[in-house]
């Protein structure tokens, strides 16, 4: 959905974007795995690794735990005259935790702590450690959703912190539903020209198949680099129980696509729901 997922991610993928909206959740337990190449137009070697775990506590509280990995491949270190000095591996990751907590019938909030760590190089490879948090609210009004996040407060090494803005809408029958989102982020201390624009949608078709697309922009100064992603899910039941599957393909597109980094950028995610207490 272009990762406008503040006030419209669902299921698996609420962890991820917005704590708050976790607390209405419909299952016991939710683990998920996502995998994708990271940067492929550029190395061959790089990839990133997400695995995330929820769990229900009674009806207005939700436990879960993050493990994030990404492996930017070998560097090579040289001196002013290109000599080469070292090859090192390119390593960060954050280790996490999460609350959520329901306010009323229509509104939660939702909190993370990670500690985070990067392999640098200075005279020789050096490992760094921050630590950092999330503050994150959701609130439903009908089918219209509004959510708001406050990301990486404190030192997350190679995350930015940033606040975030997000607006959804959806509809459902017995047959089909549908939602779109939008969400706006700009860095801490950014300005107006350095923030992210995310559009979304997604369709379901009986609980089962899903197709999802997106377009994300950002700021002239922050990147200027633009993208359309275009998905598709698809999830089986076992009485009280589901295992789905997503998939997610990126199209840069502008001035600077032939170059673009995250051209031909895929990731596949797993998702397993456990328990439904509806």
């Amino acid at each position: 959905m272009g990762d406008a997922g503040i006030a419209a991610s669902s299921g698996n993928q609420m962890i991820g974007y917005n704590v708050g909206k976790t607390v209405f959740t419909h299952h016991f337990h939710q683990a998920s795995f996502t995998y994708l190449p990271w940067m492929r137009n550029l190395f061959q070697d790089t990839k990133f690794i997400r695995a995330d775990y929820l769990k229900m506590m009674g009806e207005s509280t939700t436990l879960g735990a993050a493990i994030l990995y990404l492996d930017m491949g070998n560097f090579t270190m040289r001196d002013d005259n290109g000599a080469s000095l070292a090859i090192f591996r390119n390593t960060a990751f954050s280790v996490g935790g999460s609350v959520g907590l329901r306010l009323s019938e229509s509104a939660g909030i939702g909190a993370n702590l990670r500690l985070a760590g990067a392999r640098d190089f200075e005279s020789g490879p050096v490992n760094r450690y921050g630590v950092s948090g999330d503050v994150q609210f959701y609130q439903s009004v009908g089918k219209f959703s509004v959510g708001v996040v406050i990301n990486q407060i404190g030192n997350g090494l190679w995350q930015q912190s940033e606040m975030g803005l997000g607006f959804a809408y959806g509809d459902l029958d017995e047959a089909k539903e549908w939602s779109v989102g939008f969400d706006l982020r700009i860095p801490f201390k950014g300005r107006w020209s350095d923030i992210r624009y995310s559009l979304g949608g997604e369709f379901g078709f009986q609980e089962s198949f899903f197709i999802r697309s997106g377009i994300q922009f950002e700021g002239i100064k922050a990147g200027n680099r633009k993208s359309i992603s275009i998905g598709a899910g698809y999830k089986g039941f076992v009485e009280d129980q589901s295992l789905s599957i997503d998939i997610h393909y990126l199209i840069p597109f502008g001035i600077k696509a032939a170059f673009a980094p995250m051209q031909h950028a895929y990731g596949l995610s797993l998702n397993l729901n456990l328990g439904n207490f509806q």
